[in-house]
């Protein structure tokens, strides 16, 4: 097989970019310049207000030699107050810069100055970015765009950089960074894991508490609406390719052989996949070419694994996990669900699971698959977190209430964390309808649809998701959402979206004021039973609507009650029998505090 060096494989990519209509100067790279000189520019220009709003990628993969090269067109927004004659572009510290140009009205483009540097940072898995400083034509003015083709090349091996260097073992640095381009297995997960494609981010680094998984939130919410295309070249040996996937989204490689190579007893040849522009959503980039062969496990999921015992293993599963998935959102799916068999730490992006089959086979990876593949929306906390939110129904079901409580309860204490800097209304939090913080878009995410399931009810909940499937993606939003379920369960669900959804109020923290119980007479005397007064104060912000349960032994009675943020409410509940104690909240609505109060009751 034909083995590039890597002057021609510049060359064949530049023959690439002249076909596709677009011609690359070879740009001047400077040496780096004094950090002391240059350092705040550099800061600045790392912390510009850019985005990038579309990638035209054009990427040629020798997974055998670990190389990859690629021509990416951008086109970049200034969203800041002020012009910019310089910007910085990032990539991982193994691949090299090797031109940018500027085309400017369908002029010819132009080539730009750039410097290059090594800049330590952990959203690459080798510890360090290759940081581009490039000078354009003219000062790009505030609410303009301009349109730059890169050209870069190099290698892109595993490694373990970034961990080891914090004290993680080897071996535990392994099964977290595993991108890589190599036979068998191309895995390149993007921004915070591996900058295969340029990106714009100042250094982040993992002893920064939350301040990488929060960096990568951000990064995503800026991109959502930019748009991605690819056009993918792979070279192999040995079995040819069958599937690539590029931000979850698959496509068949189709493979042309070398004669030459099969007739020196070397199988190999090229494969090609095309993947038109498309938005990007709350989504990195993403890139995967498994060297399985794709298997049919049942209920539309397709296998790739070099495990064919695996396979109907993982038939059982979907079908377990199917059966929820579809009476809680219908069917058929939206799009085809994929899983690529791996031992390391899981990846998903949209219907894609990288995982271990055997992990995957468990009922939280498989209805999170098939709930991604059945539902999607534009707001990321209705996107994950009802993939998130079906796997807890699924744990009540196989294991009841309490199971699906106890898992809720896991949850909670990160989220008590996130949330404990909300003080006032409005001016501080990140509210849920365009959260980009994780820990808000999937945990805080579950616990408001379970609050939506105890206070709408299971079936007002589930007519309101199928009608949101109905409509049209860009119309899948928090406000069709309230809608949906306003008009399913006919009631007023303002207050709650209020608090939970368009506004960051924090948690609620309830406190039991009083509790009393009193014999209730009726006519001629005869006691009817006993009348439970109880009192609940609100010290949080947030409105609750939380079960209210009085019992004796295991005869109980259970009301609802609404107790709005910095407010007390009460209820009264007529008990047939001696109330023994009374409870308020069970752990479905989370709080600051403990989500379970306990009174016990005297005589």
């Amino acid at each position: 097989m034909r083995r590039f060096g890597r002057s021609p494989l510049l060359a064949g990519m530049l023959l690439l970019s002249v076909g596709c209509g677009v011609a690359i100067a070879r740009s001047q790279t400077a040496s780096q310049p004094s950090q002391s000189a240059a350092g705040d520019r550099i800061e600045a220009l790392r912390r510009a207000p850019l985005v990038v709003t579309a990638y035209d990628l054009d990427v040629h993969l020798q997974p055998a030699r670990h190389r990859l090269g690629a021509v990416a067109r951008l086109r970049l927004r200034n969203d800041g107050a002020e012009p910019l004659r310089q910007i910085a572009l990032e990539i991982s510290s193994t691949l090299h810069w090797d031109a940018v140009s500027e085309t400017q009205a369908g002029s010819t483009p132009k080539a730009l100055h750039l410097e290059q540097r090594p800049v330590d940072t952990d959203t690459d898995h080798t510890g360090t970015e290759n940081e581009a400083i490039v000078t354009l034509l003219r000062p790009l003015a505030p609410g303009a765009t301009a349109e730059l083709t890169t050209l870069y090349s190099g290698t892109v091996a595993q490694a373990t950089t970034r961990l080891t260097r914090s004290g993680v073992s080897v071996s535990d640095a392994l099964a977290t960074d595993w991108d890589a381009v190599a036979e068998g297995e191309t895995a390149l997960r993007g921004f915070g894991n591996v900058l295969w494609y340029p990106v714009i981010a100042p250094p982040i680094f993992l002893g920064d508490g939350a301040r990488l998984t929060d960096a990568l939130g951000e990064q995503r919410r800026r991109m959502k609406d930019a748009t991605a295309r690819l056009r993918l070249t792979v070279e192999y040996s040995g079995p040819a390719p069958r599937q690539a996937f590029f931000c979850g989204r698959p496509a068949p490689l189709e493979s042309t052989g070398e004669p030459e190579a099969a007739a020196e007893g070397e199988a190999g040849g090229v494969a090609t996949a095309e993947f038109p522009a498309a938005t990007l959503g709350f989504g990195s980039p993403s890139l995967f070419v498994p060297g399985q062969t794709p298997a049919q496990a049942g209920h539309g999921l397709t296998v790739l694994t070099s495990d064919a015992a695996v396979v109907s293993r993982l038939g059982g599963a979907a079908a377990a996990a199917a059966a929820v998935v579809e009476e809680w959102l219908g069917t058929p799916p939206e799009r085809s669900p994929f899983l690529v068999d791996h031992p390391g730490q899981p990846f998903a992006q949209g219907a894609l699971l990288v995982e271990s089959a055997d992990d995957a086979a468990a009922s939280f990876p498989m209805v999170h698959l098939l709930s991604h593949a059945e539902f999607s929306a534009k707001d990321v906390w209705l996107d994950e977190g009802v993939a998130q939110f079906l796997p807890v129904v699924a744990t009540e079901r196989e294991r009841g209430r309490a199971a699906a409580l106890a898992a809720l309860e896991d949850q909670r204490p990160a989220l008590v964390l996130a949330e404990s800097n909300v003080a006032d209304a409005g001016d501080k939090g990140e509210p849920l309808a365009t959260a980009h913080r994780e820990i808000l878009y999937r945990n805080k995410a579950v616990a408001v649809l379970w609050m939506l399931r105890g206070v709408a009810g299971d079936d007002a909940l589930r007519r309101a998701l199928t009608s949101l499937r109905s409509r049209p993606l860009a119309e899948r939003d928090s406000k069709a959402f309230e809608a949906a379920l306003e008009a399913a369960s006919h009631k007023d669900l303002g207050w709650f979206f209020a608090d939970w959804v368009f506004a960051d109020r924090g948690l609620p923290d309830l406190r039991i004021v009083t509790a009393s119980a009193h014999p209730e007479e009726g006519r001629q005397g005869v006691t009817e039973g006993t009348l439970v007064a109880i009192e609940v104060h609100n010290d949080g912000l947030a409105a609750a609507e939380v079960p209210v349960t009085v019992r004796s032994g295991e005869l109980t009675a259970t009301e609802r009650l609404r107790v709005p943020g910095k407010s007390s409410a009460s209820t009264r509940i007529l008990f047939q029998g001696t109330p023994e104690e009374v409870s308020v909240n069970d752990g479905s609505v989370p709080e600051q505090g403990s989500s379970r109060h306990v009174r016990v009751l005297k005589p």
